[in-house]
């Protein structure tokens, strides 16, 4: 009798055992798979921004050869006091690529700090852009990844509030815009690095989504 009034108790402890041991393989296993994504290295802006200013340095050493050398030739025909065609054409050509080439290496030094210039140097153009959504948090940023007619446009604004309770508003202010061109910016990614195709832009930016869930989601099991 004794072990018959004990036996529902018996049942429901063992239940509660092994309720308990689900919850904690479940526990493990979404925390080694969360961990896992955590491994993957996502691309970093440090080799990008090394290479820019590489790219840039490089423009501004030939585009200062280049004036120097027009200016060179310039003040020899001026010393003769005459121009030939020959030296005309070297004058106009060596100041011009040489003009040329130093705004292009203003243009990347002013840009390289630019939000998600990472992706920005690997052939995209930006574009001002007005309420866009979906969004999503990557970084300090705030991200948005729309498709237009075959582009795809990434826009990351640095100024916004996400205080917990509060109704997310986008700023007033235009957030910087990126859309990429595929086959228009082969030349200036020539320079930098390889344009990115947009399945690239949109696994880049699950990445970084996903490794913020798992970040999230390991604080709130208390295994960050």
């Amino acid at each position: 009798m004794p072990s018959n009034e004990q036996a529902p108790g018996s049942l429901l402890g063992s239940l509660e055992q092994d309720y308990t041991q689900q919850a904690q393989a479940s526990a493990a296993k979404e925390t080694a798979a969360l961990h896992e994504i955590l491994k993957e290295t996502l691309p970093e802006t440090t080799p990008v921004y090394a290479r820019s200013i590489f790219t840039s340095l490089l423009l501004l050493l030939v585009g200062g050869l280049l004036l120097s050398i027009g200016l060179g030739v310039f003040q020899v025909a001026l010393h003769n006091g005459s121009f030939s065609s020959g030296e005309i054409t070297v004058v106009i050509i060596s100041l011009g690529l040489g003009g040329l080439m130093l705004y292009g290496s203003y243009k990347i030094i002013r840009y390289w700090k630019t939000p998600l210039f990472t992706l920005s140097l690997a052939g995209v153009q930006f574009r001002g852009c007005e309420t866009l959504t979906p969004w999503a948090q990557v970084d300090n940023y705030l991200v948005n990844v729309t498709t237009y007619y075959g582009f795809i446009t990434i826009a990351a604004q640095v100024s916004f509030d996400l205080t917990p309770g509060k109704p997310f508003e986008w700023p007033a202010k235009k957030p910087h815009g990126l859309k990429y061109k595929p086959k228009k910016n082969q030349v200036f990614a020539a320079a930098v690095g390889l344009s990115p195709s947009s399945k690239k832009v949109a696994n880049l930016i699950g990445q970084y989504r996903a490794q913020s869930y798992a970040l999230d989601r390991l604080a709130e099991l208390g295994q960050a």
